[in-house]
């Protein structure tokens, strides 16, 4: 009789250690869940900022390609005032150039 309470007592004991670390287990397994949600949220979150961030360099993108655009239109735009001034200036030297020798030419 007396083994017999011992071993109650000892399989009482393990019974009741087992459901301590099961207890513990679904604790553990209830944090872990919590910590998993939050991780998938800061995942979505940060998806969803790398979008955004991908639609504003595609829109940066864009308005860099307009305006290096522009800029060639206006460098080319400028290389051709450049010729006139200096077909202008080269009249303006043949003109000058001309009423000096005419104006030599009567003296």
């Amino acid at each position: 009789a007396e083994l017999y309470a011992r071993r109650l007592l000892s399989t009482s004991r393990r019974v009741r250690i087992y459901k301590e670390e099961l207890q513990a287990a679904r604790e553990e397994v209830e944090d872990y869940k919590s910590l998993v949600t939050q991780k998938q949220l800061v995942v979505a979150q940060l998806g969803n900022e790398g979008q955004q961030l991908e639609a504003r360099i595609r829109e940066l993108q864009n308005e860099l390609h307009m305006a290096q655009m522009q800029q060639e239109t206006a460098l080319a735009e400028q290389r051709r005032m450049e010729g006139k001034q200096f077909e202008a200036q080269r009249r303006v030297e043949a003109l000058k150039n001309t009423i000096d020798t005419i104006a030599n030419e009567s003296q």
